[in-house]
């Protein structure tokens, strides 16, 4: 039962942030045009990667570990802020070279704005995992429904305003605000001043290799940004990034919906192998078989 209401909350989750970006898409589209699209494709062609290294696959970790003190959680809490920061230091301080090699030195000034985003995201990524962890699934749809809701219409009327660049920016901030003041304010959960590296020790190993992968596969899906805002301009890039996006619709929105709900479920069943071999042969039929029929 609490699988099928994962599903359902993730599903949501996955269907609201959709619709939110659709409408947010459109309102872009239509009123900046893909010029505007294609710088900031150019801003968070990086970003990917500085997404990665802050969680550094200790969100998963979290999850699939079976015990885990409130000091570990405030070792990891503590690390995940120091990465948060350093990341945003150095994308401020290379905001010149990455709109030089883009040749769009005027994006130097947005980048620097972007950069706080990093520090931001570094705040909820233990009490994401927490609620993931305890199957709490409904509390991370609310909250981030709810902050990309707020921070749509934030950015409609700054875009109305004529804020054009600057409001694209200003929405992913707000976002990870107002995601910061609902998942804190839905969680049991709260940081406090500690940290123990020979705690974060324990987790290095898994987190670290799940980092590698990770590392990867960001490599691979961002590359053709990378080059596409080098050697083409922002307005082809613009319009990849954006076909790119609708034509993976289909697919990323069943796989969040069922991997994040999955995978807590399968971690709590690590220790018994015959139910978890079982439930995950009963699990690869059924999506397999829900797969098929939506791709044809």
């Amino acid at each position: 039962m609490k699988v099928r209401q994962g599903i359902k909350w993730n599903f949501y989750k996955a269907i609201g942030n959709f619709l939110i970006k659709f409408i947010y898409g459109i309102v872009v589209a239509k009123l900046l045009g893909p010029t505007i699209i294609g710088q900031l494709g150019m801003i968070v062609a990086f970003s990917g990667f500085a997404s990665i290294l802050i969680n550094s696959g200790f969100k998963s970790r979290i999850i699939q570990v079976k015990e885990i003190n409130r000091d570990e959680l405030n070792s990891i809490f503590a690390f995940n802020v120091l990465i948060g920061l350093v990341l945003t230091t150095l994308f401020f301080l290379s905001s010149n070279l990455i709109a030089t090699f883009f040749s769009y030195p005027e994006l130097s000034f947005y980048i620097k704005i972007y950069s706080i985003n990093f520090i931001l995201q570094s705040t909820i990524l233990v009490p994401l995992a927490l609620n993931d962890r305890n199957l709490d699934f409904n509390k991370n749809t609310k909250s981030v429904l709810l902050a990309n809701l707020l921070a749509l219409i934030m950015a409609i009327c700054l875009i109305l305003l004529e804020y054009e660049l600057i409001s694209l920016i200003i929405y992913s901030i707000a976002a990870n605000v107002f995601s910061i003041i609902f998942i804190y304010s839905n969680s049991d959960w709260k940081p406090s001043y500690f940290f123990n590296f020979n705690l974060l020790k324990r987790h290095l190993p898994y987190s670290l290799n799940l980092l590698y992968v990770r590392f990867f596969e960001e490599f691979v899906a961002k590359i053709d940004n990378v080059v596409t805002g080098k050697y083409f301009d922002a307005v082809t890039l613009g319009l990849f990034s954006k076909s790119n996006d609708i034509a993976s619709l289909p697919n990323s929105l069943i796989t969040s919906s069922i991997n994040n709900t999955l995978f807590p479920y399968f971690s709590r069943s690590q220790d018994n192998k015959l139910n978890l071999n079982k439930s995950y042969s009963q699990f690869l039929f059924g999506i397999t078989f829900v797969y098929i029929n939506i791709f044809l």
